[in-house]
């Protein structure tokens, strides 16, 4: 490159980035906790979702049964169980014997005689009413991620104002994560007519 080019484009790089100023320190801390935040939110989507890769089965807890140890809104990852490794005390995953096709979650109170298990929410004063076949215990609990599925909790309870203001959230910190304060791009005509030889 020929001396004069070379002096020419240093003059235009120092023309075109001034010294950080204090709102230029905010704006990368703003960005640098904006990626933080999405990092942390992908990571417990993954923390969420990987469990399927070795047979184990996620599901959303939709009620408070479960208060205080499993709230709505967490994942509960259950892992399959043999009906013989089941103890009081476990919180198993199963499918509701009184007819019902939804999943509950609750926590084993004891073994009955005919292979079935009584269970209870932590929450409810009493057991459940319908003991719990051992073919319908579809894996015991052994992970819990917390708020990973508040958005499809409050999909599930029609709560839209949480819904809009997560996705608000999101989108800014995106935006911000991808702005990059401090730096001018020079006019397009200036620069193209100052490297001209």
């Amino acid at each position: 490159m020929p001396a004069q080019e070379r002096a020419t484009v240093t003059q235009l790089s120092g023309r075109n980035h001034r010294p950080a100023t204090t709102t230029d320190h905010a704006s990368l801390a703003v960005r640098a906790a904006s990626r933080l935040v999405l990092t942390i939110v992908a990571s417990l989507l993954v923390a969420g979702l990987a469990p399927y890769a070795i047979g184990w089965q996620p599901s959303v807890i939709t009620s408070g049964s479960m208060m205080p140890a499993i709230a709505p809104g967490d994942v509960v990852v259950a892992a399959p169980a043999a009906p013989t490794t089941i103890h009081a005390h476990d919180v198993v995953i199963f499918t509701d014997p009184a007819g019902s096709v939804r999943t509950v979650a609750h926590r084993v109170v004891s073994a009955n005689p005919d292979g079935s298990f009584t269970t209870k929410g932590d929450a409810n004063r009493s057991v459940d009413s319908t003991p719990v076949p051992a073919t319908a215990i579809r894996g015991r609990v052994l992970v819990r991620v917390p708020y990973v599925g508040l958005p499809k909790y409050w999909l599930a309870t029609r709560q839209w104002p949480p819904l809009v203001v997560l996705g608000v959230i999101l989108t800014v910190l995106v935006l911000l994560g991808r702005h990059r304060p401090g730096v001018r791009p020079a006019p397009f005509g200036r620069v193209s007519g100052s490297l001209r030889r």
